[in-house]
């Protein structure tokens, strides 16, 4: 699954020097996405969608041996202030290799991610469509409109989330109330929902709604529903669940902590490395309940001069190992790269315009 923090402004494209991490004597492959018909200069790569403020995501695990690699066609590159998006976008799918073994094409109203069970999750309309590898329609799922804002729009702006397991996933609405649901299995049957969801966390089987005012959180799970109450979780910046009885938060001044069954929170890792400067986006991705790890990847201005520009750009990796309570791999790459975690947590996609790297983690 992916997370973010509220976002300030939209970055403009930029180019920072990478630090060196821990990655000396790792085992790593490259992987030409020029060869899938990626494009030679990313084509405002930094605003792939303009579906919400963040970038689309170009490269994403479907499972431990294969990738979701998207990106926009263009007859022509547009600037870097963002000229309107392209008429088209494409995904493709390949192995560990690098082999392409099939690829299919969408249109800006529409959306392609990574989804359960090595399938592929598309939004269309109202629509939910589960996908199967090849990108033939194995189910679609009419999302309801709702009462809300959203309900006069004729495209969905909800986001769809992976369990950590990547057993089922979560649709959620992007205006209050936040109608959520959880889905499992194939076909994708609806286990657990709620009409108002704040401060969402999903977890294996179900997810979690934060109630700051009661210090609260409530777990909903196929099986059922529990509560959990701690004086951290007023102040929680956000929340992570990697399996439904681990609750992790990322508090403000972006230190992970672990809320144990009495309530206390301890922690588990220091992040502000993170965050060297103005902040405009703060990301993760779980990966499996048995892997316990979490990918964090942040970027932003280490200089602004207002909310959406400045200079001395930067994109901070960090994988934290959840058991171990140590961060085993942490690097800073150009503004315009794209990192991914694999479900297993074994393996860190890292792309840097049209070179894909793999780097096997310890």
């Amino acid at each position: 699954m992916t997370g973010h923090l509220p976002f300030a402004g939209v970055l403009l494209l930029a180019f920072t020097s990478g630090l060196q991490g821990q990655t000396s004597g790792r085992s790593q492959r490259q992987i030409d996405l020029e060869k899938i018909g990626y494009p030679a200069q990313a084509h405002c790569d930094y605003m792939f969608q303009d579906k919400d403020a963040y970038a689309k995501r170009h490269v994403e695990f479907l499972d431990s041996e294969h990738l979701l690699v998207s990106f926009p066609l263009r007859s022509s590159p547009c600037d870097k202030y963002g000229q309107p998006t392209a008429n088209k976008f494409r995904s493709v799918i390949i192995d560990t290799t690098g082999t392409p073994l099939h690829s299919f094409d969408w249109s800006p109203r529409e959306d392609v991610q990574a989804g359960p069970d090595g399938h592929i999750l598309m939004s269309s309309g109202w629509e939910i469509c589960l996908l199967d590898a090849d990108f033939s329609t194995l189910q679609r799922i009419e999302w309801p409109k709702g009462q809300g804002p959203q309900s006069k729009m004729t495209t969905w702006t909800g986001r769809l989330i992976n369990a950590p397991s990547r057993r089922g996933f979560v649709a959620t609405d992007a205006y209050a109330p936040n109608h959520t649901a959880y889905f499992e299995g194939t076909p994708a049957r609806q286990t657990a929902s709620v009409d108002t969801c704040w401060s969402l966390a999903v977890t294996d089987g179900g997810f979690a709604c934060l109630d700051r005012s009661k210090q609260q959180l409530d777990i909903h799970l196929s099986d059922g529903e529990r509560s959990v109450r701690a004086p951290a979780l007023g102040k929680a910046a956000a929340l992570l669940l990697p399996d439904p009885q681990t609750v992790l938060i990322l508090t403000d001044k972006h230190r992970l902590d672990q809320v144990d069954p009495s309530g206390a929170d301890q922690e588990i890792a220091d992040l502000h490395w993170l965050v060297p400067g103005w902040n405009s986006g703060f990301r993760w991705d779980l990966a499996s309940g048995a892997a316990r790890r979490v990918l964090f990847f942040s970027h932003g201005a280490r200089f602004p001069i207002t909310d959406s520009s400045g200079f001395g750009y930067y994109l901070r990796v960090a994988v934290v190992d959840i058991g171990s309570k140590s961060i085993v791999f942490r690097k800073q790459y150009p503004i315009d790269s794209d990192v991914a975690i694999s479900p297993d947590g074994r393996t860190l996609a890292v792309r840097r315009k049209a070179d894909l790297t793999l780097i096997d983690l310890p």
